[in-house]
């Protein structure tokens, strides 16, 4: 038994909480990015091509699918109504650069008039993302000695 006058000690160690509160805070940074997710879609695989080099800058992505979705930035839009909501976002976003997302199985004609789309709606900067091809994979009518590099990332090529 205490004697009966000292009194009760009464603060709050706050040292545990802090503890949890930096484990939850580190927990949170590290899942937040992966968090991210993207509409699936089958990239054209190409050579020689840019890497994004720039995150500093404002992106705004286009993804045509093959069954005909069209998404800007994870929104699904009517693929009629692309010219208008592309100028929308280009008002609220004057230095953003487009991406466009675009499946392998779909025609070279629709990913050129969406880049033409793209141009009028004020997007000088449009890029077509690719994966690259593997170095392995010959092409046709082409030598061994022809391939670019073997890593398989995301990349651009300017429209």
């Amino acid at each position: 038994m205490r004697p009966q006058h000292t009194p009760l000690k009464s603060d709050i160690n706050v040292t545990p909480l802090v503890d949890v509160m930096l484990v939850l805070l580190i927990i949170f940074m590290l899942v937040t990015p992966m968090l991210e997710q993207s509409i699936e879609v089958d990239l054209p695989e190409a050579r020689n091509i840019t890497p994004l080099t720039d995150p500093d800058r404002r992106t705004i992505t286009l993804t045509l699918r093959d069954n005909g979705e069209v998404y800007l930035d994870r929104k699904a839009i009517d693929a009629g109504n692309i010219a208008l909501e592309l100028q929308t976002v280009r008002a609220q976003k004057p230095l953003a650069v487009l991406h466009v997302k675009a499946d392998r199985s779909l025609s070279y004609g629709v990913v050129k008039t969406t880049f033409r789309t793209a141009r009028r709606a004020g997007f000088a900067d449009a890029y077509l993302l690719a994966t690259e091809k593997p170095e392995n994979e010959k092409r046709e009518g082409a030598d061994e000695d022809n391939h670019g590099p073997s890593s398989k990332t995301q990349s651009s090529m300017r429209q």
